[in-house]
């Protein structure tokens, strides 16, 4: 496929952020999933103290697509997605800045760029605008650093959520069922890999497009071998397909 060994780790490489918006049209087998996760959300969950949000965590491998279905959730039209007045998606990633990700929160519902640079102002901002409001914020993405470091960003950022109406919730993805535990999490999905047919239309549709021809004379005998080497992850499928159709432009 022309890939290079850039001698760079994953972590070192450039993570581009995530967003809540999704084109629906390009996911494959992921509704019973979504269903799921949506139920998590609907639950009534006994928190401890002030603490009047829930939170609902997506585990599994990177690629497997936890990114994906938090989008299907969050841009989700049915009546019990609707109940959330405040929807809210940031790009969390390696780099856990308590103040960056707080900053994006609260840009997020008011619209405006935070002209403050003062931490617990901030917060005090945020915690205005949440007040007496049912709101959804994703947290995509969370790597597990040391459990007291993750603990203690954890603590911080959450500190405004309190405020807000009872069944208000955080949705969490993320590869490490610790920052689940250290999160909180009352919910948890485990977000399993996907099944090989849904795995091959991912493919097919970012090879050959939604027409779907230009299939070679050998495709069904090496449609098998494809589909291994994705090993049901569908940004492995995403990624080959999409290879194959630039060599073919090529």
């Amino acid at each position: 496929f022309g890939l290079k060994d850039t001698g760079t780790s994953a972590k070192e490489s450039q993570r581009l952020p995530s967003s809540g918006v999704l084109d629906e049209k390009l996911v494959v087998g992921r509704d019973g999933d979504k269903g799921e996760i949506i139920e998590l959300l609907s639950r009534k969950y006994e928190h401890a103290g002030a603490v009047n949000f829930g939170v609902v965590a997506i585990v599994g491998l990177p690629g497997v697509g936890k990114t994906t279905l938090a989008q299907l959730v969050f841009n989700n039209k049915d009546d019990a997605m609707k109940e959330f007045e405040l929807k809210v998606w940031v790009s969390v990633s390696d780099d856990f800045d308590v103040v960056r990700v707080t900053k994006a929160i609260l840009q997020s519902i008011t619209s405006q760029p935070v002209q403050v640079e003062e931490f617990s102002k901030m917060q005090h901002d945020l915690s205005e605008q949440l007040r007496g409001k049912k709101f959804l914020i994703v947290l995509d993405d969370i790597w597990d650093k040391d459990d007291y470091d993750l603990y203690d960003l954890w603590t911080r950022l959450q500190s405004p959520f309190g405020v807000g109406a009872g069944g208000s919730n955080i949705i969490v993805t993320t590869r490490d069922r610790n920052v689940a535990k250290i999160t909180g999490a009352a919910g948890v999905h485990n977000l399993e890999c996907m099944a090989d047919d849904d795995c091959m239309e991912i493919f097919e549709r970012h090879e050959f497009g939604e027409i779907n021809n230009g299939k070679p004379v050998n495709y069904e005998v090496i449609r098998t071998k494809i589909v291994g080497k994705c090993c049901g992850l569908p940004l492995a499928a995403r990624t080959v397909g999409g290879l194959l159709r630039r060599q073919e432009k090529e």
